[in-house]
């Protein structure tokens, strides 16, 4: 999280994440608050932490579409434990694969899931994953450290 290039709402929203305070549907209706248990990105089962960021259909496609381009490799993992274990495997070191790797992995897509969630809910709008990962592209793309354009320039739009 810390000497992350990501924007400062990524990772705000990426320290709420971890320490999984964002306020899902399963947290709104325990405290007995009116929320749609369905996630609102697949439409398929009750939303929660987990199911929003890594089993979530539409959340897997963009994990899958980000991290091709990022050449990370396939993303396989079915806990949110798991996720953080990868993650941090996947972003340690000081080095401009690392840096990359803290802002698109572990703020940006996290952040990018939660605001087309949010999205759909409150403002009945959304995009499609195509649309959301060259949205997430862009941003890396710009707020890549100096000298790392390269390693992230081969998205194709």
């Amino acid at each position: 999280m810390f000497g992350n290039q990501a924007r400062p709402k990524a990772c705000f929203t990426l320290w709420l994440g971890l320490q999984q305070r964002l306020l899902t549907a399963d947290r709104l209706l325990k405290w007995g608050l009116e929320a749609t248990k369905i996630c609102v990105l697949c439409n398929r089962v009750p939303e929660n932490h987990e199911h929003l960021f890594v089993l979530c259909p539409v959340a897997r496609t963009l994990w899958a579409r980000i991290l091709t381009w990022s050449n990370k490799g396939m993303f396989n993992v079915v806990h949110w434990e798991d996720f953080m274990k990868w993650s941090v495997a996947s972003s340690k070191g000081k080095g401009q694969q690392a840096q990359i790797c803290k802002m698109i992995i572990n703020a940006e897509v996290l952040h990018t899931l939660w605001r087309e969630r949010n999205q759909r809910i409150f403002e009945k709008k959304s995009v499609t994953v195509e649309r959301l990962a060259k949205d997430l592209a862009y941003v890396c793309t710009v707020r890549a450290p100096t000298g790392s354009q390269v390693l992230v320039q081969n998205f194709s739009f």
